[in-house]
């Protein structure tokens, strides 16, 4: 069983620019009592969404929140995220992670997945997985995420702990990686790696 947590964050005002997470809730309603006080005065109706779906509208905050805690209690795994935005254009994220990862990856990763994500959490165990496999596509985009291959990996954690990490990985070059991102728009707060190759196309997922 994953050791997830759940972290809340306002949406950027600003396109490209990452959230300021909050500290990991260890349980879910926590997370989302902080999220609801936080949403209160964001206007009716709402409308809510898991990342890169199209959102759709409730009346009330209450069965908004009740629609997020539903969808979440329902993921085993980290990486999913969930928005609710207010009629006044305010809006937060509750996301979904895994503190001390197991080593070795889960099965679902593609081999070059497997192989760096055993690499980062055996190396740096205070690192945080924030998920593999995702059917979505790039934020902003049509083109589909590698995160729908299970072939990409989002690694959270401190800032200082990301620079190293992502040092390590950028010098590395015997570890299958074709894409990273880090301190680009969109990944301030965590680290993007694709596993080489890279797919692109319509993943299966979506069919």
């Amino acid at each position: 069983m994953a050791d997830l947590r759940y972290r809340i964050a306002k949406l950027p005002d600003r396109p490209g620019a990452s959230p300021k997470w909050s500290r990991p809730y260890r349980k879910l309603p926590n997370a989302l009592a902080v999220m609801r006080a936080k949403l209160v005065l964001a206007g009716k109706p709402y409308s809510v969404n898991r990342r890169g779906s199209r959102p759709g509208s409730v009346p009330t905050l209450a069965k908004a929140i009740a629609r997020v805690r539903r969808a979440a209690q329902k993921q085993s795994n980290a990486g999913e995220a969930y928005i609710i935005r207010g009629s006044a254009g305010v809006g937060y994220m509750l996301r979904i992670i895994e503190v001390t990862p197991k080593v070795p990856a889960p099965s679902s990763a593609t081999p070059p997945i497997q192989e760096v994500y055993s690499y980062v959490f055996a190396k740096y165990p205070d690192a945080q997985n924030w998920g593999i496999c995702n059917c979505r596509p790039i934020a902003g985009t049509t083109v589909w995420s590698n995160h729908a291959w299970c072939n990409a990996l989002d690694i959270g954690g401190p800032t200082k702990l990301l620079d190293q990490i992502a040092r390590d990985l950028n010098n590395n070059r015997k570890l299958p990686i074709s894409e990273l991102l880090w301190r680009v728009a969109n990944h301030y707060d965590h680290i993007h790696v694709t596993g080489s190759p890279k797919k692109s196309g319509r993943p299966p997922c979506a069919k």
